[in-house]
């Protein structure tokens, strides 16, 4: 291990010594995975997952996904242990479990060619070094923004065993093997290891995505890296979601657990590198050839290749191997490989010339026969035999023999065998004269078939053979009946008689077909699927079509739907329209339709049928009634007034939650008393059917306190929008509003007057309910105003009394449910 120097005296045992005698406690203790750590040797492919910045993101799912496998965390000293990243013990404790611990720079600060040697000092090598002070065992440099220049790349290569390589560097690999691996420590002084970024911003921005490099670097054998960042939901541009890491890990374990792929950290993944075995690769390999071959021998390394051609075993006294070796004639060929003081197993390949060509024998050969044939072929050596039977010359594209060739007619065969090795014979022809006497009798059919129809039918009369068919309608059929010709009109309900005699003398029985026409005048019916409806603006509007049936069994019409396309980004009214074509007796069906209307805004239905006004409070609790309408959910507004210094404790209702309740409150008194209106906003349900008593708790008795309740049917309450609150005092003014809304708003703006003349002004377009009561004559009240659709909504209140004032504005959005 590299000895790590700093300004610790050598006679100081500390916490730093402390925490990296433990971590290696641990690692030699507890995790088998270093004492058996896998390697990449090219045998199957090699996957690094890597995880920039060690943000605290990162932690759940790495936990979570991967319980069993290792990855590489690439933090900067400076942010470990700060807000949105993971502090020093957590990484320690991966460390422990086997993840191998990177440096990302200091600070990742973005480097040029202008950047001084000693930031480049700081940023490169320093973070190396805190991160060793902190307990870290440090092999590999992920550089910031994927920003190098040649002075910071000499820092790495002497500092770190790998790296990824940017411009300036033009050696860039990003899938790698062991030959890339040793290329670049070879050639440029450091492993070279490319990753992958997977991310919103990044073009692996799927599980499909990654799934297909994945899948790539498993048919290759590989070495393939990727990065992540943030692993949390969200659209920021490098973000990956815990579901989609959690397929990439599943399959990762799959594919590993097929044994296909090794999951390992960017320092096993140069485990093996350098110290690869040689390995030769005959081409063509060894088998039976028709023609005579050139071998060549071909390693994975710079070799030594010794062989033998006459079977011995080959030394390193044999021959040298270095052009392509000559095979005219059957041989033995032996071969090993030494390289880097390794010596390859020998290996053997044999090959067999064979120039001699394959000869078919055909049974029974051509001639004239009055049976159908059965021809069998039969080559003298293994071996494909092509054959046609049109008189065509045949290729290796033609029918491949396999069964008995039956002769039914006069056919010419040609055919040649190709054996194992492409020895080819000639092609050779039979011809076959097949001639059958035709001894059976025709058969005729008639379309339309007998059955019950709607309307009057033709029928054609149709025969198997060339023969002259008779046929007669209602009476007997002989040769002397009428011959035919043309359709035969069925006009109605009758029996057809009918048969056929051969041009060679053969006779059909006679066959009989009875008809039943009944004059269909019945329309189909069409049957919509769907209804006239109204569906809120912006939704999703699903075409349901329609049906059509008919008294016909025959009859399959279908439906064309046609007028007008839902747009439910335009309000208005959509009429679709079905029809379907006639039925066989030409009755056209009546066309339906319905209409669809998109509204313009979500309705919003207000209900103050249990206002009755408010009810004053004489004691620490004030209780009103709401009952609410079985299987209708509503949102309710309770609104308190207190000429007292009594203050709201608590708000309830009868099924025990205050979920769903915005609840105002106000103390009011004379003189300068401050003036204050308190919001509880909890919105995560609807209140219950059926009756509801709210309940008002104060911390003591008030003094002229009420309560007023004020209700929302059919409104589905979302956060608020904005919020303001202000103070003021006499002859001023207070104004609250938005200024953008989305159609469907619920606003609901709760104001103090206090002592004294006042002046209220409501600005903005829309239904308007207010609720307003007074507890003393000195005019104090809460007013509640309500508007169902977007737009401005400004409202001032200026006072003329040296009374101090509060208002308070609240905006929800409120689609219907």
């Amino acid at each position: 291990m590299k000895t790590v120097k700093t300004s610790i005296g050598s006679n100081k045992f500390t916490f730093i010594h402390i925490s990296i005698i433990l971590v290696f406690l641990v690692m030699l203790t507890t995790s088998d995975q270093y004492a058996s750590a896998v390697l990449y040797d090219g045998t199957k492919a090699g996957v690094m997952l890597t995880f920039e910045h060690a943000t605290s993101d990162q932690l759940p799912s790495i936990n979570s996904e991967m319980v069993d496998i290792v990855g590489t965390i690439a933090p900067l000293p400076t942010r470990i242990g700060t807000s949105g990243h993971m502090t020093q013990q957590q990484l320690l404790n991966l460390q422990a479990r086997g993840f191998e611990i990177a440096s990302h720079s200091e600070t990742h600060a973005s480097i040029s060619s202008s950047t001084s040697a000693s930031t480049l000092y700081y940023e490169t090598v320093q973070s190396k070094i805190d991160l060793e002070n902190m307990g870290f065992i440090v092999n590999g440099f992920i550089q910031p923004s994927n920003k190098m220049t040649t002075a910071s790349f000499e820092l790495i290569k002497n500092n770190y065993k790998w790296t990824s390589f940017f411009s300036p560097l033009t050696y860039q690999p990003q899938y790698m093997t062991l030959q890339t691996l040793n290329y670049s420590k070879t050639n440029y002084g450091i492993y070279h290891e490319y990753a992958h970024g997977v991310g919103n911003s990044y073009s692996l921005n799927t599980f499909a995505k990654v799934k297909e490099k994945i899948d790539y670097a498993i048919a290759n054998k590989f070495l393939i890296a990727f990065k992540f960042h943030g692993i949390k939901t969200g659209s920021s541009s490098y973000l990956t979601s815990p579901v989609m890491f959690k397929d990439i890990v599943d399959y990762l374990k799959q594919q590993r657990d097929l044994g296909k792929l090794d999951l390992l950290t960017r320092s096993q993944g140069i485990g093996n590198a350098g110290i690869v075995n040689p390995v030769t690769t005959a081409s063509p390999v060894g088998g039976t050839y028709g023609i005579a071959k050139s071998v060549s021998l071909i390693t994975n390394i710079p070799s030594t290749i010794y062989y033998t051609t006459d079977g011995t075993l080959p030394d390193t006294s044999s021959a040298v191997y270095s052009t392509p070796i000559p095979i005219s004639n059957s041989t033995t060929l032996k071969y090993f490989a030494t390289a880097n003081g390794l010596t390859e197993p020998v290996k053997t390949q044999i090959y067999t010339i064979d120039i001699i060509k394959p000869i078919t024998t055909v049974s029974p050969l051509g001639g004239i026969y009055t049976t159908i044939q059965s021809v069998s072929l039969t080559a003298n050596e293994p071996s494909t035999i092509y054959y046609t039977k049109d008189g065509t010359e045949p290729t290796i594209l033609s029918f491949k023999y396999a069964t008995v060739i039956p002769m039914s007619a006069t056919t010419t065969l040609k055919y040649f065998a190709v054996d194992t090795i492409g020895n080819t014979e000639p092609v050779n022809t039979q011809v076959y004269n097949i001639v059958i006497p035709d001894t059976t009798a025709p058969v005729t059919t008639a379309s339309p078939p007998a059955g019950t129809y709607y309307a009057t039918q033709l029928v054609t009369l149709t025969a198997n053979k060339p023969s002259v068919i008779h046929f007669a309608i209602d009476d007997t059929v002989t040769t002397s009946s009428e011959t035919y010709s043309d359709p035969i009109l069925i006009p109605g309900t009758l029996t057809l008689n009918f048969f056929a005699v051969g041009t060679d003398g053969t006779e059909e029985s006679p066959k009989t077909r009875v008809y039943t026409i009944d004059i269909d005048e019945v329309k189909p019916v069409i049957t919509p699927n769907g209804s006239s409806a109204s569906i809120v603006l912006g939704s999703t509007y699903t075409e349901l079509g329609a049906t059509v049936t008919d008294n016909d069994p025959a009859y399959a019409g279908t439906i064309t739907v046609g007028g007008a396309t839902v747009n439910t980004s335009i309000p208005g009214d959509y009429i679709i329209t079905y029809n379907a074509p006639s039925d066989a007796a030409g009755n056209i069906p009546n066309e339906k339709s319905i209409t669809i209307t998109v509204l313009a805004v979500v309705p919003i239905t207000f209900d103050n049928s249990n206002n009755n006004g408010g009810a004053l409070c004489s004691s620490s609790t004030c209780s009103i009634n709401l009952t609410v309408a079985p299987g209708n959910n509503r949102m309710i507004i309770v609104a308190i007034a207190d000429e007292g210094t009594s203050t709201v404790s608590s708000v309830d209702i009868t099924s025990g939650t205050s979920q769903g309740i915005l609840v105002g409150s106000k103390q009011a008194g004379s003189g300068t008393t401050t003036q204050n209106i308190a919001m509880w906003r909890i919105m995560d349900s609807y209140i219950s059917s059926g009756l509801n008593i709210i309940t008002v708790h104060f911390a003591t008795v008030p003094s002229g306190a009420g309560i007023s309740v004020m209700s929302f049917a059919n409104v589905k309450q979302q956060p608020e929008e904005a919020e303001i609150s202000n103070t003021v005092t006499s002859n001023a003014s207070i104004s609250t509003g938005i200024t953008t809304l989305t159609d469907g708003a619920l606003i609901v703006s709760v104001v103090g007057n206090g002592q004294g003349d006042g002046t209220y002004t409501s600005h903005g377009t829309g239904q308007t309910e207010r609720h307003d009561f007074a507890i003393t004559s000195a005019g104090n009240a809460i007013t509640t105003e309500i508007k169902d659709i977007a737009g401005l909504d400004s409202q001032s209140h200026t006072y003329s009394t040296t009374a101090n004032r509060q208002a308070q504005y609240v905006a929800s959005f409120a689609p219907s449910p």
